[in-house]
């Protein structure tokens, strides 16, 4: 029995070396992600920040750039006003355009002119220049309402201000939060006031006064969140829901513009979710290396082979369509991540789907419906070697960078003829893009685009 424990003694010593580095590691790796999700929010919601600062500074110019023409107007030819207003606001993220008058009436958009709603005095707004008002019940739409202004001038004097006026209900649509696949919320607060100007999260139009006292974290009990959020303040805080117990982390900090706060607001599971696949990757990597050094690391070379094998057969069955052998839609959905993460130039999409498949089915059997999918998989396959993604039934989705426009366009229309010979009729819809900032927007615009097709498709053979 002694033999055999001094024996074990050098694995056993190896072992508890072993075990207690990577306890150390295991934790230093997990702060070192931690952090490193923190860092990951609080660069999504900078990122945010740009996005409206951007906006409001592209609609302010168009709203300048409106105002040098009005200017030359006759401001009491109010036909001649709306027709300008009725111009300029498709161009714009407002959902009217009015011009205020230094009488304090408004000439709004429907051709009604009014005495300004109360709390807008033109005096006082000339005074400021630019305006940008709080949230206020708009007294035509009768939703919650901001209005931005503009001052018209003519021979140096203001001699009335041209008003967008902004849908709160519709800012999410103009700022859409794309940080963490759509799963975090953003607010939009007015420190002035305190009112939510935008909100994704309470889903209601709120003061920060009214905002619910939560449960702040341990760590993060020295936040004083209100009084941070009206001083235009930089920081974060977690806090336990009142509702679900769930834990949620919420990152502020001013847009630079109007005096607004943002906050960004996501759950635990959402922030931390890389953390937890480490958490769970470095659970298996402790078990394999004990099991080794139990099995005096005779396996070890094999075992590691065999795994590695394994993972590699396991991660290409993952992304392939077993039945057309082409990319799925795991590989589909890495691969969106993976061309969003940067800009690239010269990229081209393109979304396919056959038409009267369910009718082929029907009336001909799946092995008909089948190999006509299995045929246009290899026509598109053939045309975009190893670029082709079959994400549905029927539906396939082309993502090819570095692409040329004219040959990109060119080679749809052969995927498609192609198929028109072998009696395979296909919806489609594609963009092309020299710079793309945004794949996910190219990708919704070819999908949209094959689905009018689609529509029409099926609409023409209606008519026939």
């Amino acid at each position: 029995m002694k033999k055999i424990l001094r024996k074990m003694l050098p694995i056993l010593l190896i072992m508890g070396c072993t075990v207690l580095l990577s306890v150390v590691a295991f934790h230093a790796i997990l702060n070192t992600q931690r952090e490193d999700a923190f860092k990951t929010l609080k660069d999504n919601a900078e990122s945010f920040n740009r996005s409206v600062r951007i906006c409001i500074e592209d609609n302010k110019n168009i709203l300048y750039a409106a105002t040098d023409g009005i200017a030359q107007v006759n401001l009491e030819d109010e036909q001649a006003i709306i027709n300008h207003l009725n111009r300029l606001q498709p161009l714009t993220m407002f959902s009217r355009v009015d011009m205020f008058y230094n009488d304090n009436t408004v000439l709004y958009q429907n051709g009604e002119r009014k005495e300004a709603p109360e709390g807008i005095d033109f005096q006082r707004i000339a005074e400021q220049g630019e305006y940008m008002s709080p949230r206020v019940i708009d007294p035509i739409s009768e939703k919650e309402t901001l209005y931005y202004a503009v001052p018209v001038v003519r021979d140096g004097k203001t001699i009335a201000y041209l008003m967008g006026v902004i849908d709160c209900a519709s800012l999410s649509k103009y700022f859409p939060v794309l940080a963490f696949e759509g799963k975090a919320f953003a607010c939009l607060i007015d420190s002035t006031t305190g009112d939510f100007v935008l909100d994704d999260w309470h889903k209601a139009f709120l003061n920060v006064k009214e905002m619910e006292d939560r449960v702040p974290l341990k760590r993060f009990k020295e936040v004083n969140l209100k009084a941070d959020i009206l001083a235009l303040k930089t920081g974060t805080t977690g806090f336990t829901s009142h509702t679900n117990g769930e834990t949620s982390y919420m990152y502020y900090t001013p847009v630079g513009v109007f005096d607004w706060e943002l906050l960004m607001v996501i759950q635990e599971p959402v922030l931390f979710a890389k953390v937890e696949k480490v958490r769970n990757i470095l659970a298996i990597v402790a078990i394999i290396e004990t099991t080794i050094l139990l099995l005096y690391f005779s396996f070890s070379l094999y075992t590691t082979h065999l795994l590695a094998k394994s993972r590699e057969e396991l991660r290409k069955i993952s992304y392939q369509d077993m039945m057309c052998k082409i990319h799925n839609r795991n590989k589909y959905k890495e691969d969106v991540v993976k061309f969003s993460q940067k800009e690239y130039k010269n990229i081209g999409v393109a979304f396919f789907d056959l038409n009267g498949l369910k009718k082929v089915n029907d009336n001909l059997g799946h092995e008909e419906g089948d190999r006509m999918i299995k045929k246009s998989a290899e026509v598109m396959n053939f045309f975009f070697k190893d670029q082709v993604y079959r994400i549905g039934g029927d539906e396939f989705v082309v993502i090819a960078p570095e692409s040329n426009s004219k040959q990109f366009e060119n080679t749809v229309y052969d995927i498609v003829n192609t198929l028109a010979k072998e009696h395979i009729l296909i919806a489609f819809g594609y963009s092309f893009d020299e710079n793309s900032k945004s794949l996910r927007a190219q990708l919704r615009k070819a999908d949209c685009e094959m689905y009018t097709n689609k529509q029409e498709f099926y609409q023409k053979n209606e008519n026939n």
